[in-house]
């Protein structure tokens, strides 16, 4: 059972860092490089903070990310994706503050399952968020900035997914068939499509499938920057063999 003065110093640290204000600032100027630096500051201090409070929650620290390792892991997510907002030839769909707060939900969770070394990290990151009521933070964060309750329900869910879905990545999961699939078989990500628990339904190819798409196709973006070594490829540009996956799920939904 966790401390509940721990748990709400967790709460209180990622609503610091997951709000609309913040989501608002990280799409105002993405070519400012001074100001991407300031943010970073930021965050990095934030990050920081809320990694301190998550690790005392956990109370074990294999599973728990040391407070630095989380701080610098929230940084280096945002400034990937400023920098790629803001670089010339940018392929990807908008982002807009919908996918800034959806962004900043994942990257302030990532650090929930420890490091690279932890077995199922993506399964304990999900389930730390929900058991201790980040998902209705950022639930309440999505209507902030105007959206229905079913649609913010929806977009919540599709942040969670991002921690069990495969990665994108040549010799994993690298065409549009089997990321569909991926999908289908995740519940969060069927929660964010809309869809009933039949593997065999297929999304309409509405605005939330086209908004999962993108929310999809950024994730990607942003850790395959992150992390060249997934990567593997000269050829073509990282963020022109993403844009091309992308444009294949744009075609429109597979039943499988």
């Amino acid at each position: 059972m966790a401390d509940p003065l721990a748990l709400h110093a967790v709460r209180e640290s990622f609503t610091t860092i997951v709000n609309v204000a913040t989501a608002a600032e990280l799409g105002a100027d993405v070519r400012d490089s001074h100001r991407r630096l300031q943010v970073g500051d930021w965050l990095g201090e934030n990050g920081r903070t809320l990694g301190k409070h998550v690790r005392a929650v956990i109370g074990d620290t294999t599973t728990a990310t040391p407070p630095a390792s989380f701080g610098e892991d929230l940084v280096s997510g945002l400034t990937t994706a400023l920098a790629i907002a803001g670089s010339e030839g940018n392929r990807l769909p908008e982002a807009q503050a919908e996918l800034w707060l959806a962004l900043l939900g994942w990257l302030a969770s990532r650090g929930f399952g420890g490091g690279p070394e932890v077995e199922d990290r993506g399964r304990l990151c999900r389930e730390r968020f929900h058991r201790w009521g980040l998902h209705r933070l950022l639930h309440r964060a999505f209507r902030d900035i105007g959206l229905g309750d079913s649609v913010a329900r929806r977009r919540t869910a599709a942040v969670a997914a991002i921690h069990t879905l495969p990665m994108w990545r040549p010799g994993g999961v690298a065409e549009a068939d089997a990321i569909f699939a991926s999908w289908m078989a995740n519940r969060d990500a069927r929660r964010a499509l809309n869809l009933p628990p039949r593997p065999s339904v297929a999304p309409a190819a509405d605005d939330g499938f086209r908004w999962f798409v993108g929310w999809t196709t950024w994730v990607a973006a942003v850790r395959l920057v992150e992390y060249p070594a997934a990567y593997g490829l000269a050829e073509p540009p990282i963020l022109d063999w993403v844009a091309g996956i992308t444009a294949d799920l744009f075609e429109g939904p597979r039943m499988v």
